[in-house]
């Protein structure tokens, strides 16, 4: 069973990974497919959208330093 903890840690690392605005669009997309995955599951829906708001905040900070 994969776990949401360990699933936000994997994000994070794809997005600290990426070097250019193109990779962070398809670090936009894992996100995205994060949190339609885990709703799927049926996870708690409070903290699937707390890790996605943050993980969209934190792809928008990269964003913003390119």
């Amino acid at each position: 069973m994969v776990f949401i903890s360990q699933t936000y840690k994997k994000a994070i690392k794809v997005i600290d990974s990426c070097e250019n605005e193109e990779q962070l669009k398809g670090a936009s997309n894992y996100v995205t497919l994060f949190k339609n995955y885990f709703k799927k599951l049926g996870s708690d829906d409070q903290l699937i959208e707390i890790y996605y708001s943050e993980l969209k905040n934190k792809i928008l900070t990269r964003l913003d330093e390119n």
